[in-house]
């Protein structure tokens, strides 16, 4: 197993201030040419709208405390292409710290076989999903291989934005979420207290 803890380093938290954190329609293009636009466009707002960060659900998914400014997030980019059970492991552990740690799921692109991959993981599953497409994550942490844990804090208003995100820590490896945060807990004494909830 290749997993280690990176702590981000400054340079990469000045580039990554840049990226637009509204999220590009640009994956549409390379979704196959046998649905439309329209029906990609329906598939996006399906499951990746930004109805999830509306304010209806702001206290849902961040900290109660709505005077808090910035809050830290757990990205968890990952692909369909990996074993089902990976990744809904990771979302079925992130119930338990939802309060303390939201963690957001964070797909490259989202396609049509995509789409039919997490409707058939997700089915019969009573997990919560927060999921998000961001390609821009993927290219400016240079992430070739998923999946990644990313620990960020982030500016957190009616809904997130990705260029306001400090990035602090990354792990690489097909781990479970309990493990990845114990790790990087040994770098950060909140992120250990978080992952602690695990073992109790």
């Amino acid at each position: 197993m290749n997993a280690f803890v990176n702590k981000i380093k400054k340079q990469s938290d000045e580039t990554l201030k840049k990226v637009d954190n509204n999220v590009s329609l640009s994956f549409l293009d390379k979704i196959s040419q046998s649905i439309s636009y329209n029906q990609s466009l329906n598939l996006y707002k399906k499951y990746f709208s930004r109805d999830t960060f509306t304010i209806n659900n702001y206290q849902k998914i961040f900290n109660k405390n709505s005077l808090i400014k910035r809050q830290t997030i757990l990205f968890y980019l990952f692909t369909t292409n990996m074993p089902s059970n990976s990744y809904l492991n990771v979302f079925r552990q992130a119930e338990l710290i939802r309060d303390k740690l939201p963690v957001i799921g964070i797909l490259r692109g989202m396609d049509l076989k995509t789409k039919m991959k997490l409707d058939k993981a997700f089915r019969n599953q009573k997990i919560y999903f927060n999921g998000r497409v961001n390609p821009f994550i993927f290219r400016d942490l240079d992430i070739k291989k998923a999946p990644v844990f990313i620990i960020a804090n982030c500016e957190v208003k009616p809904y997130l934005r990705y260029k306001s995100c400090k990035f602090l820590y990354r792990f690489d490896g097909d781990v479970t979420l309990s493990y990845a945060l114990s790790k990087i807990g040994d770098y950060d004494d909140k992120i250990r207290d978080i992952s602690m909830v695990f073992y109790k």
